[in-house]
């Protein structure tokens, strides 16, 4: 079978006539018969790229208005139909590193600081209402505690324990006869006074001072004012002045300077001075003995001064107290 022009010829299916290539009807009987395509590549499914041979150029925009006259053929449209094209967009800058982030911290810690400043501030304001502060709580949980001397070691303080006898100083421990212990003995204010020696030998050392000594395990009959030995004291010995009792003996005087100022002989009364010790235990400020002590009456001062009291009495001293002391505390026990 010979080929029509247009494409290849094919018998009619109905009637058995040839089709040219080019027709779809049968020219016998008008049957539709289906075109056999001569053999080749088979078409492509994708669309040409663009400037390749039978692309399809995209559709124009609407043609604007005409140019004015003179411009060349070159430049019509320019406009609306860009021939160029567009610029490329810069790459977005890195993020991290640089100025720009160290300024970005510092930023955010000031930030960050603020915060913790006013949250301090918040809590102090707080802590001001209730009365407390919290600053001064942690000044006082972070320092030292401030150790002051023990009362027992400060002359001063013994020496006031008199005033207020009986007091509880807990913090110093008991007396415990037998062991190495001290006693401080504090003549009372108006107790020398009342002494009234009245011999012509009349000084300071024959009155009574006081002062610390031995009391356990055995009395040493001695005064000390070292401070060093005062953190043994366990005891404190009160003297106070009770009266002064006249005795009815006569004791005749001759004034030494009478050859001077022709002074006439005098007779004063033997008279006693009687003074109550009382010992305090200062732990418990319990009495541990309490007795009395006089002044010697065995015979009347060798030398003495009319005063106007017509009296006469032998001070005590401290060799006196120190000898009661020993005869009342035996082994360190009260007797």
């Amino acid at each position: 079978m010979g080929g029509a022009a247009g494409g290849l010829g094919r018998p009619c299916p109905g009637c058995g006539a040839e089709v040219p290539g080019d027709r779809s009807l049968c020219p016998a009987c008008n049957r539709l018969t289906p075109r056999v395509e001569a053999e080749g590549p088979p078409p492509t499914t994708s669309p040409p790229p663009p400037g390749f041979a039978g692309a399809v150029p995209p559709t124009p925009p609407p043609a604007g208005p005409p140019p004015p006259a003179g411009l060349p053929p070159t430049t019509w449209g320019a406009a609306a139909w860009p021939t160029t094209a567009p610029p490329p967009v810069p790459p977005a800058p890195r993020r991290g590193g640089g100025l720009g982030a160290a300024l970005g911290v510092i930023v955010v810690l000031a930030v960050v600081a603020a915060a913790v400043v006013l949250g301090v501030q918040a809590m102090d304001s707080s802590d001001d209402v209730d009365g407390t502060s919290a600053g001064s709580e942690a000044t006082a949980a972070t320092q030292p505690p401030t150790t002051q001397p023990a009362r027992v070691t400060q002359p001063d303080a013994l020496a006031a324990y008199c005033a207020q006898p009986g007091a509880k100083w807990d913090e110093v421990p008991p007396h415990v006869p037998g062991e190495p212990v001290r006693m401080q003995v504090e003549v009372a204010q108006g107790a020398e006074q009342a002494n009234g020696y009245n011999g012509d030998t009349f000084s300071s050392s024959s009155w009574p001072h006081g002062g610390s000594t031995v009391i356990s395990p055995h009395t040493d009959g001695l005064f000390t004012d070292e401070p060093l030995v005062l953190a043994r004291t366990r005891a404190v010995a009160c003297v106070h002045f009770l009266a002064r009792d006249g005795l009815g003996q006569q004791c005749d005087y001759g004034d030494a300077l009478a050859q001077f100022r022709n002074a006439p002989d005098f007779t004063l009364e033997l008279a006693k001075n009687r003074f109550e010790i009382v010992v305090y235990e200062l732990h418990s400020g319990g009495v541990l003995h309490r007795g009395e002590i006089w002044s010697d009456t065995s015979h009347c001062p060798d030398k003495a001064s009319d005063e106007g009291t017509g009296q006469v009495v032998t001070a005590i001293s401290d060799v006196d107290v120190l000898a009661w002391i020993g005869s009342h505390f035996v082994d360190g026990k009260p007797a």
